[in-house]
Formats: structure tokens, sequence, C-alpha cells
């Protein structure tokens, strides 16, 4: 009887770790429904109990001891009622048919299936499953009692085989349960472990097609300068034409090796190899390629425990944007200039000539030269525009701005339009008497141009009227002041007659030059 009892263990315990490594492991990672769950398990016990028969003890009166009830009693664990029905169903009709239309195969048939009915009840309820599993095998041992009170009448074997039953009821159950946690956790846990694995997986693919897809070249090399990842934006940037993954484990410096005839400085490939010697981060490092592209590199030291663990390069081909800003510095440079020209005679305007003389004034204070300043006035200008039309006076002013800037002479002599009609000239290093002759030929020089103006007070042709400022600047004065005298000078020379130039010296005296 024992060795038989010891078979049916052992069966039961091959079955479980057969449909644990089949059944369970094999259904984790797919969708069931938990009723057609419930259905599988119980023809899966089903199968297990009616197995279980074939290895029986006879003890008379027809009967047969095993332990089919236990596999009904795994099957309501893990199936549920609906598992436990099914499989008490499976067994029940599996002793009649195998071992005939007996009155004991019907008595244990229906024992059966009262035994499967009592566990579906208890699968019902929610217990730890500890306490759920003992009682349902406690409850199947119970009507396998009955059954053998039914039908051994010796009382002495009887109790002989109620004693096996319980015993191997009880440690077959435990060891069962035991057995069934163990295996359920380790398969769980391998479908977890399965499963983040899938996940890490997915995410490393998807990490990488990001990283391809990132519009910079990306490398990243390990502490010994061996390449662990390089994406292809990187290799299309350099014309490499073997796979990613057939770098990993080169070196970087074999790599851009094979392409050092792409940089325009060779020094810029040995400049760049020079960054992850000093383990420090670097940005902005630009690279002048053979074919006109420009590359900025940046580098980022990996840190892990204090050391560096891996270093990470980013390549990112910056042509248009160098050249965007290129175009945008010359069309600052040209939108200056014509910030500082006047749109009518196309010398410089009024902002320019503040700009430069507040330069002119700063370099003189340093040098100790004197800054002379000429401020111009086109006589009876307005009775000009009103006869002859402001097309004519325009054309003019335009006539009169090209001969002053004629007169200048000095590299570092400046025309602007001061304003309406009037003119203004700069002459650092330069004293008054300097400038009165600067100013005599500039006058001299309009009134060579003849342009009629039968409607001045003062002439039949255009004439222009001057005044003349000059000052050694000091710390205590400001570039105003020279200008205040020219302006003071011209309005002199404009009550005086016009037509003429007037000079205010240091002192304020009033020098007239006809």
């Amino acid at each position: 009887m024992i060795q038989n009892i010891v078979m049916n263990v052992s069966i039961v315990v091959s079955y479980l770790f057969v449909l644990h490594f089949f059944f369970f492991r094999g259904t984790a990672d797919r969708e069931m429904t938990p009723v057609r769950r419930s259905l599988w398990i119980g023809a899966m016990y089903g199968i297990l109990g009616s197995s279980l028969m074939f290895f029986s003890i006879p003890i008379g009166n027809g009967l047969l001891l095993d332990l089919r009830h236990v596999a009904i009693v795994l099957s309501a664990f893990y199936g549920g009622w609906i598992g436990s029905l099914v499989s008490a169903s499976a067994v029940s009709a599996s002793r009649v048919l195998f071992f005939g239309w007996t009155e004991a195969s019907v008595y244990a048939a229906a024992a059966m299936f009262v035994i499967g009915l009592g566990c579906a009840a208890i699968a019902r309820f929610k217990l730890s499953p500890g306490i759920k599993f003992q009682l349902l095998n406690g409850t199947a041992t119970f009507f396998v009692t009955l059954l053998l009170l039914w039908g051994v009448p010796d009382k002495r074997m009887f109790a002989t085989a109620a004693a096996y039953v319980w015993l191997t009821s009880i440690v077959a159950g435990i060891a069962m349960y035991l057995l069934s946690s163990f295996l359920e956790r380790a398969y769980e846990n391998e479908r977890r472990l399965r499963k983040s694995e899938s996940e890490l997986r997915s995410a490393a693919n998807l990490q990488r097609a990001l990283l391809d897809h990132i519009p910079s070249g990306l490398l990243v090399e390990d502490e010994e300068e061996r390449i662990i990842y390089v994406n292809r934006e990187l290799l299309a940037m350099f014309g490499e034409e073997a796979p990613p993954d057939a770098l990993t484990g080169e070196s970087k410096r074999k790599l851009f090796e094979r392409h050092r005839g792409a940089f325009l400085e060779p020094e810029a490939r040995l400049r760049m190899f020079e960054l992850s010697e000093g383990g420090a981060p670097a940005k902005g490092m630009y690279i002048d390629m053979v074919d006109g592209r420009i590359f900025q590199l940046d580098y980022a030291p990996v840190f892990e425990e204090g050391r560096v663990a891996a270093h990470l390069w980013k390549y990112q081909d910056v042509t248009e944007i160098k050249n965007n800003e290129k175009k945008l510095q010359e069309a600052n440079t040209v939108l200056k200039r014509l910030s500082g020209i006047d749109g009518l005679t196309g010398i410089a305007n009024r902002r320019s000539l503040d700009e430069h003389l507040k330069f002119e004034w700063d370099a003189c204070a340093r040098s100790g030269k004197p800054l002379t300043v000429l401020l111009l006035d086109v006589d009876d200008f307005k009775r000009y525009n009103d006869n002859y039309g402001h097309l004519n006076g325009d054309a003019c002013l335009r006539r009169i701005a090209e001969t002053l800037e004629a007169c200048v002479q000095k590299p570092d002599d400046f025309i602007a339009r001061y304003g309406g009609e009037e003119f203004a000239a700069l002459l650092p290093d330069t004293t008054i008497e300097g400038g009165a002759k600067v100013a005599e030929r500039m006058r001299m020089a309009v009134d060579a141009l003849c342009i009629a103006h039968e409607h001045s007070t003062y002439g039949s042709r255009v004439s222009i009227s001057i005044g003349i400022g000059s000052l050694v600047p000091s710390g205590g004065g400001m570039e105003t002041d020279v200008l205040e005298r020219a302006d003071r000078a011209l309005y002199t020379a404009k009550s005086r007659g016009r037509n003429r130039v007037v000079a205010y010296d240091a002192a304020g005296e009033a020098y007239v030059w006809e």
C-alpha cells in the first residue's frame, strides 16, 4: 500500500512540474479569459485524477484507494469553482468508463462529484491561500473517508485505510501546496523577468531608433576610448559606410584616422582627441571640413563613483547656422553703415556726426591736439526752394555735399549733413588757422559751382556761410563745447552779410575771412 501511495504522490508531484512548466508558464504571457483558464485547469487536473486511478490500491469491495481527490483540490485551488466541477466531472466519468458500471464505480464517481461540489463551494470564499488549500484538502479527504466507511466493512482495515488516506492527504497536501506555491512564484518571477527583459529590449530599440534620428552625430566611448555606441547620423556626417554595430569596440582614433582627409585643418582632429584627456566638459569647438561644412563639437565626460567611466561626443552640422550668422553680420554691417548715411546727399548724417565727434574729442583729449569743427549753412536756401522747387533744391544740396567732400584732404577729416541745408566738418589735429583755410576753400568751391539763385538777397548764385570752432579738449570740457563755438561763429557770419567764414578762437574772439 505504501509503495502505491508513494507512486501516487510521485505522479502528482511530477504532474505539477509538467503542468506548471507547459501550462502556467506557457500561458503567462498570453491573453486568456478567467473562465477559459478555469476550464483548462479543470481539464488538466481531470486528466491527472483519471491517471492516478491506474495506480490505485484495491482495498476490497471494488474500492480503489488513491489521491485522485487531491487533483480535484488542486483544480479548485487554481481554477476556482469552474475548475473544481470540470475536474470532478472528468474523474467521475473516468471511474465508470475505465473500470465498468458497478455499484462501487457509481458510488466512487458520485463521491468524486460531491467532492467537486464541496470544493467548488469553498473556492468561492475569499480566504488566505494556505487556509483555503487546507480546507479544500480536508473537505475532500473527509468525503473519501465516508466512502471508505461505506465500502470497507472490516473496521480494522477501515481504520488502516483511513489513517493512510488522512496521513497521505495531509502530508501530500502540504507538500503539494508548498511546491505549487514555489512553482507559481518561480514562474511568476520568471514571467516578470521575461517581461522586464522584453520591455528593456523594446526601450533599448526605441532609444536606438530615437538616437539614430537625432539631427546630431553621437558617439560614446568607454574609459579606454573604445566605441560603445555611435548613431547613424555621425556615420553619415563623415561618410562612414560601416553599420553602427560594426564599430562597437573600435577605437575612435582609428575611426577618424580613416577620415583624416575630410578635415580642413589636421590640427583640429588632434585638438578633438585632446579634449577627453583633460576630463572637463567642452562646448562649442568648431571644426572646418574640406567640403565647406562646419561641425560643432561638444564633449562631456560621464562620471561613475568619482571616475570617468565613459566619454560622450556630440557632432552637429552648423554649416547653415554659421552661413546665416555670416550673412546676418554682413547685413548688420550694411545696415549700420546705412543708418549713418544721409539718404538725400549720400554723406554721413547727424547721428554719425555725433558718434565721430565724441570719438575725435576723446582722441584729441588724449593726444593734446586741437579739434576744429566747421558748421556750414546754404544762404537764403528757403528762397531757393520756394522759387526753384524742392526737386531742384534737393539737387542743389547733393552738388554742395559732393563739393564739400572733395575739399577735405586728410584721412581723418569728416563731412556730414547737419540737418536741413546745414553741413558740418570735423577736422581733428587741425588748428583754427588750418580750419579757416579748409573753410575758405569750401566757400570758394561752392561759389565756383555757379548755381543760379536770382532770388537771393545777397547775390545771384548759391553761396554758403561757415562758422569755425576750435578747442584743445580737456578733462573738464565736453564735445558740445566746440560745436557751440562753431554755431556761434556761423550766426556771426550770417549776421555780417553771409557768404563768408567766421571763426571763434579759444579766447572767444571772432575772426572773419572773406
